[in-house]
């Protein structure tokens, strides 16, 4: 993925759950293959706090070509957090699912269903 940071894509609850924050020096010499194209101090959004999620910043939630891109298309029903169909062009492909907790998560057993249709 190092040369291909533009294909990644994270799909987020929608954007008013998402928080602003800034570019900083550290974070671009941290993660400087990803977010060769963000300027420090640029406005970028991530979601939930900036400090628990560096690796998922997005500073334009439009271009999909540049750089890894935050896609706020999950929507929450219940306790059920919903994700479109999404088509995957043939060819092989990786999944990741990050949960990004905070202290008033509750600890217990989450059930994380997956349907792929080929």
């Amino acid at each position: 993925m190092e040369e291909n940071w533009d294909l990644l894509d994270w799909y987020v609850l929608d954007s008013g759950n998402l928080t602003t924050c800034t570019m900083t020096e550290a974070i671009q010499a941290k993660y400087r293959a990803m977010y060769d194209d963000v300027g420090v101090n640029t406005t970028v959004y991530a979601p939930g706090p900036c400090l628990y999620n560096e690796e998922m910043l997005d500073p334009d939630l439009e271009n999909k070509s540049n750089n890894p891109d935050l896609v706020p298309v999950l929507t929450k029903e219940n306790n059920t957090i919903v994700s479109p169909y999404v088509t995957i062009e043939p060819g092989n492909f990786s999944l990741v699912i990050k949960f990004g907790t905070l202290s008033n998560i509750e600890p217990g057993y989450y059930r994380i269903s997956l349907i792929v249709i080929p």
